[in-house]
Formats: C-alpha cells, sequence, structure tokens
C-alpha cells in the first residue's frame, strides 16, 4: 500500500467518523424532540395521584408534534358502559441481543395461582367501578337493565363468554394471556358491526363508553446497548401502553390510547422464584456458545397474594377513576 492510498483512506475514515458522530447527535435530538429516545417513562398511579394529570399523561405519546388529547367534552347526556374488556397477561418475556450480536439476553416470566374465575370476578369490579366514576363526573349513568332492552346488546351480552358460565370457549385465551369481558357489557362494534352501535347509541341519546384494557404482571425493559445485552425486569402490576379508551356518539367518536405504561402500587406476588431452564433452553445456550456467541436465559415463576382480587381491584378502582377523565362534563 503506497502512502498516498493510506493518507486517503485515512481521510475518508475520518470524514466517516465526523459525519456519524453529526448523525448520532442530529438523531439524538430528533428523538427527544419527538418523544422517540427511547420509551416514555411509566407514570406511577397512587391513591394522592390527581386522575385527570394521570389521564393527560397516559394519552400523551411525548411527540412534540402531537399534543395531549383533551377529554371528551359534551352535554349531559346519559352515558352507556356498553363494553369493558381486561386482558391479564400471564406469560411474557424480554429478549435482548449487543449490537454485535456477541451476546443475548432472555428473561422469562409466568404469572401462577390466579384462576379464569378471579379474572372474571375483577373484570366484573371494574366495570361497576367504571360505572360509579362515570357518574362522579357528573353524568347520569344508564343501568345495564336500561341496557338491555336494546334487542342487539341483549343478545351480545348474552353471547359474551365469561368463566362464570362454563361455555365452550369459554374465555380469549392466547399469546400468555387471559381476556375477560365485564358482566353486563359487550362490544358489539366488533361482534355485529358499526351500525349496531351507532343504533345503541341513537336507541338511548347516550355517549357509549368503552374500556380495552392490557395488564402486565411484570415490567420488562430491553436496555441492552452495542456492547452488551440487558434487560431490567421487576414485578409490578401495570396498564400497558396500546390499551384504549373509546367514546362514541351517534355523530361522534374518539379514541384514547395509553401512550406509557401505568403502575399500580399494590403488591400482587407472594413469592417470585427463579425455575430451571427447559431442555430446549439449554441446548439453545451450548448452540450458541459452539458458535461463539455467549448468552443467558432466566426464568421466574412468580405467585399471586391469596387476596389477589381484593388487591387488584383496589388499584383498579384508581384506574376506573383515571379512565373516567376521558369524559368531561360541558
Amino acid at each position: 500500500m503506497t502512502q498516498r492510498t493510506t493518507f486517503r483512506n485515512g481521510l475518508l475514515l475520518g470524514v466517516f467518523l465526523v459525519l456519524s458522530s453529526q448523525a448520532w447527535a442530529i438523531g439524538g435530538l430528533l428523538g427527544k424532540l419527538t418523544g422517540t429516545d427511547g420509551p416514555p417513562k411509566p407514570i406511577a398511579l397512587e391513591a394522592s395521584s390527581n386522575r385527570a394529570d394521570a389521564f393527560a399523561q397516559a394519552v400523551n405519546d411525548s411527540n412534540a408534534l402531537r399534543p395531549t388529547s383533551k377529554p371528551f367534552s359534551g352535554p349531559a347526556s346519559p352515558v352507556a358502559l356498553s363494553s369493558v374488556k381486561l386482558s391479564f397477561v400471564v406469560d411474557t418475556s424480554a429478549s435482548s441481543t449487543s449490537g454485535s450480536g456477541s451476546s443475548t439476553v432472555d428473561v422469562n416470566y409466568k404469572l401462577l395461582g390466579v384462576s379464569p374465575e378471579t379474572m372474571q370476578a375483577i373484570g366484573d369490579d371494574f366495570a361497576n367501578n367504571l360505572r360509579i366514576a362515570l357518574k362522579e363526573q357528573g353524568y347520569p349513568v344508564l343501568s345495564t337493565e336500561k341496557l338491555l332492552t336494546n334487542d342487539v346488546f341483549r343478545a351480545a351480552v348474552a353471547d359474551a363468554p365469561t368463566a362464570k358460565t362454563g361455555a365452550a370457549g369459554l374465555l380469549g385465551i392466547g399469546n400468555g394471556s387471559v381476556s375477560v369481558i365485564g358482566k353486563g357489557t359487550a362490544d358489539i362494534y366488533t361482534m355485529t358491526g358499526y351500525n349496531k352501535e351507532i343504533g345503541l347509541a341513537k336507541d338511548f341519546g347516550a355517549i357509549l363508553v368503552k374500556a380495552n384494557i392490557t395488564l402486565n404482571f411484570v415490567s420488562l425493559e430491553n436496555t441492552g446497548g452495542f456492547s452488551q445485552a440487558e434487560v431490567t425486569h421487576g414485578v409490578r402490576l401495570s396498564v400497558a401502553p396500546k390499551s384504549t379508551i373509546d367514546i362514541r356518539t351517534e355523530s361522534d367518536a374518539k379514541t384514547y390510547e395509553f401512550m406509557r405504561a401505568v403502575q399500580l402500587p399494590s403488591k400482587i406476588s407472594a413469592s417470585v422464584v427463579k425455575a430451571n431452564r427447559s431442555v430446549g433452553q439449554t441446548a439453545l445456550l451450548v448452540f450458541n456458545a459452539v458458535n461463539g456467541s455467549a448468552g443467558n436465559i432466566s426464568n421466574y415463576e412468580v405467585t399471586a397474594v391469596d387476596n389477589y382480587r381484593e388487591v387488584v381491584s383496589g388499584d383498579l378502582k384508581m384506574l376506573a377513576e383515571l379512565v373516567a377523565q376521558a369524559l368531561k362534563k360541558q
């Protein structure tokens, strides 16, 4: 290699490093401006938390180009709680791989000791607490009995699966979660169509409220960088991002999406035990090691407290008060 070639290659490398550093700086700046600089921090919901402020934080995506969504404001029309769906995550995991690909970390959690019937009871409790919270916002709330006079809604509620009925296909179980429908509610939009939902709102001159909430029982976050793989984790019940609150009238509709996790305060675990790796997991680690990749797989089993329903329903009462902030009386 000639001296001229060496100099040219060195100059090109220097230019590349300068441009790369500028790109990283610009990327970091844009990330801070648009709210994409890492995942948004979770909100800690406590008994003393201001529910309106917590709602505003929950539905704000931290993007400078998209301001916080304001509550739905309308006249004192009656409110119909048409659908409450709770999805309980019972099996979850997170993985991290270093930027160089030389190391991987996998963390897996399973929730034990919570029956589908307990989850259903918590869903029923949440639906009742949400009705109370909406009433406290100053809106008259239609009773379930009143809503059941609508033929379409009555049929949908009768078909809605619950743990208590023991019906075939009683719950939505899949992807490590169990989903329950609050007693006396049903999502007629997905079951019988858009026009049926509009018809329900029209029949009662009502504002329909729907809540679709996913509950994680552990917080997992991929925090690995270029040089290492890492997952931070800890047992903490929280409302997952992408949970939604839908507000609909005969002529208007609005959806609020949780853009960050909302952590709940109570301790829900009686014990957290590290479990053995499966044969397949061990084989994977050996295979990766032979191919020059370091790694670790950790499994944990979380056993719920005996009074899980009481504890979780107590926390979800605060969540119901937060959800009710989606409506603000004119």
